[in-house]
């Protein structure tokens, strides 16, 4: 069965956790689920009376437009939780669709909530990774509202390295990634042709290269550069610099 490894690793960033608060995690996780690619997971409109702990694979949440034109909001990777926000409000405010075959674990509600009522710091640190990820939203907005295709393109980059080196999930500063350029297009705003010209640019530079779902970073502080990328949202610790 798999394990919620890169999730207690992401809420230990923010409260020790002992032996017997790992068996309550474990104990937290419900049925597991395999999804193809390309599956959705979560619809727009629908009551949720689950969350998902993502195990394994890459999934988007979005919204559609009236004209069918798609925004997609963030990027859960391994060990994200999927729709805890769903779970207070009385419909889901985005749809999920898997980017990868994926795995996931269902998080029900009255499990949830026993275990947040009965473990506070166990709440505490759940309610730390929503902040996190809401940090992660703002950074986002402030992307397609403020910053240029080029900061924009750099920022997602390296913001994505730095999460997923957080959880456990890479090493160094390269990392498998399977966003395409519409994907890349539909998060940042900007149209595929200026992605390919963006992402040309960075790789004649010697700053990223992005190919075949692979992205190696060549040199991180350029890329932190171009990006204006401040890292203490992610980790303010500074455990990575």
């Amino acid at each position: 069965m798999p394990h919620i490894d890169a999730f207690v690793k992401k809420l230990s960033r923010y409260c020790a956790l002992n032996q017997a608060d790992l068996s309550v995690l474990r104990e937290l996780q419900g049925p597991v689920r395999e999804f193809s690619r390309g599956t959705e997971i979560g619809d727009e409109y629908e009551e949720r009376t689950d969350a998902y702990i993502l195990l394994d694979g890459w999934v988007h949440n979005y919204k559609l437009t009236r004209d069918g034109g798609r925004q997609i909001i963030n990027f859960p990777v391994a060990g994200d939780i999927i729709g805890l926000r769903s779970l207070i409000l009385p419909v889901a405010s985005y749809a999920s669709i898997t980017l990868t075959n994926v795995t996931v674990c269902l998080i029900p509600r009255e499990r949830l909530v026993d275990v947040m009522t009965r473990f506070t710091h166990i709440a505490a640190s759940i309610l730390w990774t929503q902040a996190h990820e809401e940090a992660i939203t703002v950074e986002h907005l402030v992307s397609v509202g403020r910053r240029t295709a080029l900061e924009r393109v750099a920022h997602l980059l390296v913001e994505l390295v730095y999460r997923l080196r957080l959880s456990g999930l890479a090493s160094g500063w390269t990392y498998d990634c399977p966003l395409g350029q519409h994907e890349l297009a539909d998060a940042l705003g900007l149209s595929v042709v200026h992605i390919n010209r963006v992402l040309r640019q960075l790789r004649e530079r010697e700053i990223v290269t992005f190919r075949q779902n692979r992205v190696v970073i060549h040199d991180i502080a350029a890329l932190r550069e171009v990006a204006g990328f401040d890292s203490s949202y992610l980790d303010p610790e500074g455990v990575l610099e």
